[in-house]
Order: structure tokens, then sequence, then C-alpha cells
């Protein structure tokens, strides 16, 4: 009997026990996040360029057909004319001398991406004297045509063939330098706003590498086999108009093409570029809007220059993000 009031007793504190040690659950806890766009690939700075001041009266020049200076002039005047190889046609020098040629206006690119300056050659007023303009700075004997030569050269460029040797004539020509840029001379930087969010933007380093550059002069000769007299005073006055622009590669595959047939030239456009118009410039200087299906036809990637003109002197081919390429013409 003692035995089982025992038994009782220690079931009944156990279940009291068990009782108290019950807990009541709360609600469910939640916790929600949120999520941020860390950017987008970081674009170059845009090209900037600075020009060069350039002296006044550089591209003037003194033609000397008949080899006055050289003949008659002091010693110490000829001592400031070219020693050998005279072309007779005189640039003032930087050191108060005289040369075959102009001084070098240099252009430097201080960008990541490569850069293209266009030179204009053209006439700075209609000529009307008695000089015509020569393709060449030599002539035999036996020419005795009153010619001068006038040209606009890349520095370093090969004065007989090079394409960035560009004779002045009556009808206005362009040529192109491609400078390289220099990528390694920037890096990309991260910042975080006020706001928290992180941008990314390229920035120069602090001790860039040496920027890349090119130039251009003029140059001239003039027949000293001619008979020259006063009445051939009268000489062409040039002018020079440079600008510079982001380097973009070509979409057409060609930079010429032979007159006297049809041309067909492999197109390569960017996403979402069409072609927006084609212009004929003519050896006269004047141009015209080519036709679609009679100038030009476009298919399957295809650029058709239909019947090239011997009278065309170049083909611009615009497109719809502005680049344009320039299609010469040459003869057969």
């Amino acid at each position: 009997m003692k035995l089982f009031k025992k038994l009782t007793a220690t079931l009944l504190v156990a279940t009291l026990a068990f009782g108290s040690a019950v807990t009541a659950f709360a609600a469910d806890t939640t916790a929600t996040g949120s999520g941020t766009f860390e950017g987008v690939e970081p674009e170059y700075l845009a090209v900037a360029v600075t020009y060069p001041t350039v002296g006044a009266g550089i591209f003037n020049y003194t033609a000397d057909p008949n080899k006055l200076i050289t003949r008659y002039a002091d010693d110490d005047i000829k001592a400031l004319y070219p020693a050998s190889g005279d072309t007779y046609v005189y640039f003032p020098t930087a050191d108060s001398k005289f040369d075959n040629k102009s001084q070098a206006v240099e252009i430097t690119n201080e960008n990541a991406q490569d850069l293209d300056v266009s030179v204009k050659v053209e006439l700075a007023a209609e000529y009307t004297g008695n000089i015509g303009f020569a393709t060449t700075g030599t002539w035999t004997a036996d020419q005795k045509d009153k010619e001068i030569y006038l040209a606009v050269a890349e520095t370093g460029a090969d004065t007989g063939d090079d394409a960035n040797v560009v004779p002045v004539g009556t009808t206005a020509t362009t040529f192109t330098m491609k400078i390289a840029g220099v990528p390694t001379n920037f890096e990309v930087k991260r910042t975080v706003g006020g706001d928290g969010k992180a941008t990314y933007a390229y920035q120069q380093i602090a001790s860039p590498a040496a920027w890349n550059k090119k130039s251009f002069f003029v140059t001239g000769a003039i027949n000293t086999n001619a008979t020259w007299t006063d009445a051939d005073e009268a000489t062409p006055s040039i002018k020079l108009t440079w600008s510079a622009a982001e380097h973009k590669d070509a979409y057409v595959d060609k930079s010429s093409v032979a007159a006297g047939a049809d041309a067909v030239l492999t197109l390569t456009l960017p996403s979402g570029v069409t072609v927006s118009g084609i212009t004929i410039v003519k050896g006269d200087g004047n141009s015209v809007n080519g036709v679609s299906g009679t100038h030009y036809t476009i298919a399957d990637g295809k650029l058709t220059l239909k019947n090239v003109s011997a009278a065309w002197a170049s083909v611009k081919v615009k497109y719809s993000d502005d680049h344009e390429d320039v299609v010469t013409v040459t003869s057969n």
C-alpha cells in the first residue's frame, strides 16, 4: 500500500512538471532581399582633339622658275636656301630660312580610340593665271609647259606614289591620316555615389605612355624648262582644311573602283545600319545624288555601282549611323 502511494505521488509530480514545461509558439518571422544592378560596360571617353596653333603664313611660298636667287643673290642670302635638290618653290622655315616644303602641322591623338584626320586641299580662290597644275614635281628637258606642282603630303610618305600625297588642282581633294590611339593610357574606376549606386568610367592614368602623332606639310616645284615672263607672275593660292573624328573601319571592301563597268562592293554593316544614300562627285567638283536602280543597286549584302563613269572622281556612300565611305574612281 505504501509502495502504491509512493508511485502515485511520483507520477503526479512528473505530470505536473511536464505540464509546466509546454511552450506557446509565436507567429512566423519573414525577411525580404532586394537586388541591384551593378552597371553596364563603360565606354571610352568621347574623342577630343586639341589642334596645334599654326604659324601665320607657313603655307605662303615664292616660286623662282628663273633661278634668280641661286644665280644672283649674295652668298649670305643663298645660304638660307636649299643647297641641293632645289625645286625652286620656297616656303619659310621656323628658323627664318627657306625650304622646298612648308613647316609641318602635327596632330597628336590623346585618346584611347584611333583617330582619322582628314585634310582637304583646294584653291583658296578661282585661279585665272597662266600657270598650269602639274601632278608631279619633275619635268623632262623637252617639257616646256608653264606648270607648278603644289601638293600636301603626310610626313614620311613616299612623295612619288603614296595615296597621302595629294596634288593641288582645280578641284578639292581630301586625304586621311589614321593615328592610332593608346587604350592602355586609360583605366576604369569604380565610384559609389551618395545613393549607394556604383558607376564605372574610364579615366586617364597618372603617367600615360607616349601618344601617337602624325603630321602633314605642303611641298612644291616649278618647271624651270619653260620661259617665264612678268605675265606669269600670278601664282595660285591654296587652302587647307583639316578635321578629326573617331576612326571607323570602312563598311565597303574597296577604296577604289575602275571606270567603264559595273563595280560590286561587299557591305559589312553593323546591326541595324543601312545605306542611306549615294553621292557621285564629278571631276569638275560638282556632285549629284545617286538614283537607286540607275546609279546603284543593293542586294544580298552587295552594293553595285552601275556603269561607273570616267567623269566621276569618287562616290560617297552614306549610312544611317552618319558614317560615310569614299570610293575613288580610277581610269583604266
